[in-house]
């Protein structure tokens, strides 16, 4: 198990784990967010390559609207 923060909750998940493993495992099904890991914004063909380590940051934006 590795701790990684998501949305600056901590998090306990397993080793090898990708960022879009988590995504699905966290309920991220739809595609209307932005990831950002360590505060780099990644593109989503990346989500299946990145493997999570230990201490990693992950930020979920999602869209707002209002005038």
């Amino acid at each position: 198990m590795i701790l990684i923060y998501l949305n600056s909750q901590s998090l306990f998940i397993d080793e090898f784990l990708t960022l879009s493993e988590l995504l699905k495992n966290q309920g991220y099904i739809s595609t209307h967010y932005a990831v950002a890991l360590n505060q780099y914004f990644i593109k989503k063909t990346q989500y299946d390559k990145i493997i999570l380590n230990h201490h990693d940051r992950v930020d979920i934006i999602r869209p707002m609207q209002g005038g």
